[in-house]
């Protein structure tokens, strides 16, 4: 019986940058029925139904992508082409350019990955929760607030665009989040003044792997959180429990740029445990590869590609964390940028009713037409 071979000719090349209009690409929940490609974002999440995935291409230059409503209404994944920040980029950010964009209760169980925003909002209140959220890997200038629970943030970079007064780098839980994990977030403000990064008002949360440079590094109102395998550098390394009673938070594996363990333990108000294994008096310079002082007169567009806040491999940091490995951003595998690739779909596909013989083998002729989200 002789052997029957298919041999599929690619004869669409794949196209990505040729292309000179952006694309989005909605992928449809069920990821084999339905694709389709927009040229405007709003168009692409206007057809989007709950479940799908949307494609973000790189922005191409700083002015990005603009939602004409700053409202999302909808439980959407959202894929960009991401970045390695701190590290410099290898290709154009997907960045969305509206001042604040809120995720609405009807996003809950959303996914974000590879985006870069300014001010960014995931629920809208105590009573309006946007529940099961993930955000990674994404940029966010100077204040996340989650109103939510169960919500993920990880491999995030947060930092300041102002460059006058109180600055801020925060990841605020508006003292109703429960039940979150901020895991391998950097968080940056300028070291020139009475500036603040850190953590608000998370209750029975965990926090780990963070990196906090700032004036401030500050967790406030944290209520029955864990806090492991982080760096506070900045004047200061602190937390301030604001009005809040019975405070329980367990400090482990930390480092810390002030000289002694900056705990409040004279306050009766406020239960706090200590931990074990913290590091007291680093720097800057005894921490990091390579940092370029920030001030607030420094270039914030470029400043995210002006670090290098890898750890250095003198330092204490190295394999202080709970597992042995580094504390800080880079301390876990999740932080790591895995590419994103950009999604590969079939769009015709024309299988021939004949065959011929080539070198003893029957063939059949297929054509594919394949195409990838553009650049």
């Amino acid at each position: 019986m002789k052997k029957l071979y298919l041999f599929v000719l690619l004869l669409g090349v794949i196209t990505t940058s040729v292309n000179a209009q952006v694309q989005f690409l909605l992928q449809n929940r069920t990821k084999t029925n339905y694709t389709k490609v927009f040229v405007n974002i709003n168009d692409a999440y206007n057809a989007a139904q709950a479940n799908d995935t949307i494609y973000l291409p790189g922005s191409k230059n700083t002015l990005g992508f603009h939602f004409d409503n700053n409202r999302i209404d909808k439980k959407i994944h959202w894929i960009g082409v991401g970045t390695q920040y701190p590290d410099t980029p290898v290709v154009e950010p997907s960045i969305i350019n509206n001042p604040k964009i809120i995720f609405t209760a009807n996003a809950t169980g959303s996914t974000v990955e590879g985006i870069r925003f300014n001010e960014l909002q995931i629920g809208e209140s105590a009573t309006k929760k946007c529940n099961d959220f993930i955000l990674k890997r994404c940029v966010f200038r100077n204040i996340l607030e989650i109103f939510g629970n169960n919500c993920i943030v990880t491999g995030c970079f947060g930092y300041n665009i102002t460059g006058s007064g109180q600055q801020y780098a925060i990841i605020d839980g508006n003292e109703v989040s429960e039940n979150c994990l901020i895991r391998n977030n950097l968080l940056v403000v300028p070291a020139d003044g009475n500036n603040y990064a850190g953590f608000y008002r998370f209750n029975h949360s965990t926090f780990s792997y963070n990196t906090l440079y700032s004036d401030y590094a500050v967790i406030h109102t944290a209520k029955y959180c864990t806090v492991n395998n982080n760096i506070f550098i900045g004047t200061t390394g602190d937390w301030n429990n604001g009005s809040y009673q019975n405070l329980a938070l367990r400090v482990n594996n930390c480092a810390f740029s002030s000289a002694t363990l900056p705990f409040d333990a004279a306050n009766t108000y406020h239960l706090k445990t200590i931990g074990k294994n913290c590091i007291t008096g680093i720097t800057t310079a005894d921490t990091f590869e390579s940092v370029t002082p920030w001030t607030s007169t420094t270039d914030k567009e470029n400043v995210l590609t002006q670090q290098n806040l890898k750890i250095k491999t003198s330092s204490t940091c190295k394999t202080a964390g709970t597992d042995g490995k580094e504390i800080g951003a880079y301390g876990d595998d999740l932080y790591a940028y895995k590419s994103i690739p950009f999604f590969l779909h079939i769009e015709d596909a024309t299988i021939g009713t004949w065959t011929h013989m080539s070198g003893g083998t029957k063939v059949i002729d297929a054509k594919v037409k394949v195409s990838s989200q553009a650049r």
